[in-house]
Order: structure tokens, then C-alpha cells, then sequence
């Protein structure tokens, strides 16, 4: 299990790497999961992914 803390688990719906139904098993060990699956996103959602909405979560994430 791991720490009562808040977690963000980014997905893309096009992954391959790590498919967005992984972030659903890992939130079942979260206490307060925020799960993101970003439209037309593939892998490294941060920094590739045309749509913004995975910067977007994290920073709103770090602000909440």
C-alpha cells in the first residue's frame, strides 16, 4: 500500500507501453488517486503529447 498522499497517474488512450488500464490497477493501491487519460496521447505525456491536458493536470495536480 502506499502513502496516504494524493496521487496523479497520467495515461494516454494510445499508449502501448503502458496501457491506461495499468493506471486503474495502480490506483487500487492509492488512497486519494486522480487518474488522467489524455485523448490521442502516447507515451511521455509531459513532454511529447500535442494535447496539453497532461500538463494541465499536473499543474493544477501541484496547485491543489
Amino acid at each position: 500500500m502506499l502513502p496516504d498522499v494524493p496521487v496523479l497517474l497520467l495515461g494516454g488512450d494510445r499508449d502501448l507501453v503502458t496501457p491506461y488500464e495499468l493506471l486503474y490497477e495502480q490506483a487500487e493501491s492509492a488512497h486519494h488517486p486522480q487518474i488522467v487519460i489524455v485523448p490521442g496521447a502516447a507515451h511521455s505525456i509531459q513532454n511529447r503529447a500535442t494535447n496539453p491536458a497532461g500538463r494541465q493536470a499536473v499543474y493544477e495536480f501541484l496547485l491543489a
